[in-house]
């Protein structure tokens, strides 16, 4: 790109940003903005449009590489958006999806998108997938997903590939990373939160916060007869520790 500015490479991939999208980041820099799930001001390099138009970008991505079932779609989303509405943050257009897969899985994307498998569907009472879907919800609302890649640099690639409105061969590669490096979890102490957050969206929601109890001991029975080690609880602090976690914080809400 004739003029362009070298600044740094993903994967062997050189970015190279035009210096009027280079003048448009250090315009807009960075903001504080309260984050109601951490309960801080935090500093962010987005908008709320960004962080929705990401989450999209990615999950086209997610939806031609995974069938989508339709088996106990809208009873995955009535129960969803209910625990979203009990979210702290309620204006994201929250979708939640069944991937027709047997693992137990589930994930989130930033801005709204949610994913839960059917065989953890299946696993789940009505309580327990509220649970579940809260605890997904919990990584949107504080912005777990976009933190992340904001921290690997990958928010601005994809800003400016979404910002190019073109299909192009670095937008792709970008968004297989984002997708890659979401994957891979958050940190223990996001897992934990979001633990917390997403028993207490399920209970505003009028379910039982007792059900991320009797969900992780399902898992945790399976993990032991299976030797399962992937899944949903592959990311996530030891099992035994988040019963542990939570049982304390349930006894404090009202």
């Amino acid at each position: 790109m004739r003029g362009s500015l070298k600044l740094f490479s993903v994967r062997g991939i050189d970015v190279k940003l035009h210096p009027t999208f280079f003048l448009l980041l250090l315009l807009t820099g960075c903001t504080t903005t309260y984050n109601p799930v951490t309960e801080t001001q935090e500093r962010i390099i987005y908008s709320r449009e960004k962080e929705i138009a990401i989450g999209s970008a990615v999950a086209k991505r997610i939806e031609k590489k995974y069938k989508i079932c339709e088996e106990k779609a809208q009873y995955v989303e009535w129960v969803g958006k209910k625990v979203a509405f009990a979210s702290d943050r309620i204006a994201l257009p929250y979708t939640f999806k069944v991937i027709d897969d047997s693992k137990l899985n589930a994930f989130a994307l930033p801005g709204g998108p949610v994913y839960i498998t059917k065989g953890l569907v299946e696993k789940t009472n009505e309580d327990e997938l509220a649970c579940v879907l809260g605890h997904e919800v919990a990584h949107i609302a504080a912005r777990h997903g976009v933190k992340k890649l904001q921290a690997y640099k990958l928010y601005t690639l994809l800003s400016l590939a979404l910002l190019s409105k073109k299909e192009t061969r670095e937008a792709g590669k970008f968004t297989a990373q984002a997708f890659n490096l979401l994957a891979l979890g958050y940190s223990q102490e996001d897992e934990l939160l979001a633990d917390e957050k997403g028993v207490t969206y399920a209970y505003r929601a009028g379910y039982d916060p007792r059900g991320m109890i009797t969900l992780l001991e399902k898992l945790r029975e399976e993990e032991r007869k299976k030797g399962i080690s992937g899944g949903w609880l592959r990311t996530h602090p030891p099992t035994l520790e988040r019963i542990s976690v939570i049982k304390d914080y349930i006894s404090t809400l009202d």
